[in-house]
């Protein structure tokens, strides 16, 4: 999961085959991000780093983001592990609220900034420059090429789906793609027992960003992410795909009676996940994202940790929490502290 996930990685032995994850935060707390990072990014850098690579594919279905928006989030992501680029200064007497320098970020490369004369900043043609490199050697290969239509031209390792389903449609999609690579091994009754992959070996990660935004069957959310769920339970299986999937968080963290018994010991459990107690029951391993800076929760010291001072500021602005909550397969809960740069996709140190 890379360097700053380093003991969350620990924990579940690493991104392993035949897994189903679930990733679940309050809007916002950094989920997308952790499952971005831990599960994709790195997973992807790690693959390469092997002399002799396994097959690796990903199916994003992503219904909150379209691919061009994942595209730059990602850029941004390889500007800074690539080239070291975080920190822009901008041009003599430009200023952002007050600053002479930027972080950068999909804004800023998209040219949404503006400064505080209310003029677009520019991408500053070093940045412009490396980022056609990261369009060619990092993007390409992992999304495929297209054309100014968006129509696919070359495919890359990551087959990504904005087309929202229902549950069953999502199975068939599925379905159809493990059948152009490879064939169901079925019993005298017609049932499924296994999976023969053409390739062998290959490494297939789903990631479901988020499960509340898949079409619900007969108007009822719940039952449709749960019957979804059983669906990549029997996939994962029958092919030994591996699934993450991302969820809501419901109201009940920011309770006043829950937050005075919690104390500075407050974290999402797996109650806390809206409209799905499948999830907990049925995944290998979840993860809960929290954020103890957000005021809605009134921390000042997470986990005996003073995180805002007296005046009420973020002493680290960047501090994440990751719970392991569920672990079918080892020890639990299990509680982590990292720094999350957002704008970056990435995590750094892991506090002590």
């Amino acid at each position: 999961m890379g360097a700053g996930l380093n003991s969350v990685s620990k924990s579940v032995g690493g991104v392993q085959k035949q897994r189903i994850y679930g990733v679940a935060g309050a809007s916002k707390s950094g989920k997308s991000t952790y499952v971005d990072n831990g599960f994709v990014l790195s997973t992807y850098l790690d693959w390469l780093s092997k002399e002799k690579p396994f097959p690796l594919q990903f199916v994003y279905l992503s219904y909150e983001i379209d691919r061009v928006s994942k595209q730059f989030e990602f850029a941004v992501f390889f500007l800074y592990h690539d080239y070291n680029i975080l920190n822009i200064g901008l041009p003599q007497g430009v200023t952002v609220n007050g600053q002479t320098h930027i972080e950068i970020s999909p804004n800023y490369l998209r040219g949404r900034i503006q400064d505080d004369n209310e003029n677009t900043i520019k991408c500053h043609p070093t940045v412009e420059h490396y980022l056609q490199q990261v369009y060619i050697n990092r993007l390409t290969p992992l999304f495929g090429k297209f054309d100014t239509m968006g129509r696919q031209l070359e495919k890359g390792i990551i087959t990504f789906i904005t087309q929202k389903m229902t549950p069953d449609e999502i199975k068939a999609n599925l379905f159809r793609k493990a059948e152009s690579e490879g064939t169901f091994i079925k019993d005298a009754h017609n049932n499924i027992t296994g999976y023969n992959p053409r390739v062998p070996d290959t490494f297939t990660i789903v990631i479901t960003d988020h499960l509340r935004k898949i079409i619900p069957e007969k108007g009822i959310l719940k039952s449709s992410i749960d019957k979804y769920i059983r669906h990549t339970i029997d996939l994962r299986n029958w092919c030994q795909w591996t699934f993450i999937h991302i969820i809501h968080l419901n109201r009940s963290m920011t309770e006043t009676s829950r937050m005075k018994m919690a104390g500075d010991l407050l974290y999402p459990n797996s109650d806390d996940i809206k409209d799905t107690g499948n999830l907990s029951e049925d995944c290998d391993y979840l993860f809960t994202v929290f954020n103890p800076n957000d005021d809605r929760y009134g921390l000042s010291r997470h986990f005996n940790m003073t995180i805002k001072d007296e005046q009420g500021n973020e002493l680290f602005p960047d501090y994440r929490s990751i719970h392991l909550v569920e672990n079918r397969h080892g020890d639990f809960p299990q509680h982590f502290r990292v720094d999350m740069k957002g704008n970056i996709k990435t995590f750094f140190k892991n506090y002590t």
